[in-house]
């Protein structure tokens, strides 16, 4: 959900507003960006503060992938660009960017990115751990036919 403040010009007040996110709906271009952040999978809640040309967004990290943020930060500041700097709380995974607006497209592809990353790695480790048990398993089996062919050797030359 994106709520982006606004500033009434004659009594100067902040209002936060909720936004419907419909896809039936037509949005600006500064808040399409902001809205299309909102499906992405790696957070559950995406809230956006908007001022004069800039703006405040903060992602709560999807329940899914709370075991996995250290990684996501990794990814994150590994590929982000100069322009775009995080703050994170590991407490309340939440990831949170300060930045003018024009660079929300930006932000959008570096997150998409970063999700079709992270997705990959969990795949891989899962396939790794499969290839690790079954190398385990290999093991154990290869010692136990050769113990058999070594007792059985053993025990013939004592014969």
């Amino acid at each position: 959900m994106v709520s982006p403040a606004q500033i009434h010009d004659q009594k100067q007040y902040l209002v936060l507003a909720e936004e419907d996110t419909t896809p039936n709906r037509t949005i600006s271009a500064g808040e399409s960006a902001a809205t299309s952040l909102s499906d992405n999978e790696l957070f559950d809640n995406v809230s956006a503060f908007y001022y004069n040309d800039r703006v405040r967004v903060t992602f709560l990290v999807a329940e899914r992938f709370k075991p996995d943020f250290s990684l996501l930060r990794g990814l994150i500041e590994f590929n982000r660009p100069r322009n775009l700097m995080f703050t994170y709380d590991r407490h309340a995974t939440s990831v949170s960017i300060d930045l003018a607006k024009d660079h929300l497209t930006n932000l959008d592809v570096l997150l998409t990115n970063v999700r079709n990353w992270l997705v990959k790695e969990k795949l891989f480790r899962k396939a790794l751990r499969t290839v690790i048990e079954f190398e385990k398993h290999y093991q154990q089996e290869r010692d136990r036919i050769y113990n058999i062919l070594n007792n059985t050797t053993v025990a013939a030359a004592t014969v």
